[in-house]
């Protein structure tokens, strides 16, 4: 899946944990691992997925290119 975008209006209402659920329960059943990134400096969004049992593997130094310009490191 793409990108996981919640507009702030909507934020802490559960509804992003519902979308990686449900993403989560679309795979097939021969995937054995699932990855993802996630900005390092999105803290809420790094509880997130290691609520959903998602662990950090690694570090990607400013491979995240922002809207402003500017380049975040990404957590895999």
């Amino acid at each position: 899946i793409g990108p996981l975008y919640v507009a702030r209006a909507f934020r802490r209402q559960g509804i992003a944990k519902k979308l990686v659920e449900h993403a989560m329960g679309q795979a097939p059943s021969e995937v054995e691992i699932i990855k993802l990134g996630v900005n390092a400096s999105n803290a809420p969004a790094v509880a997130l997925y290691e609520g959903l049992g998602f662990a950090a593997w690694g570090t990607e130094a400013h491979s995240l290119k922002l809207r402003n310009g500017t380049y975040a490191d990404v957590i895999w």
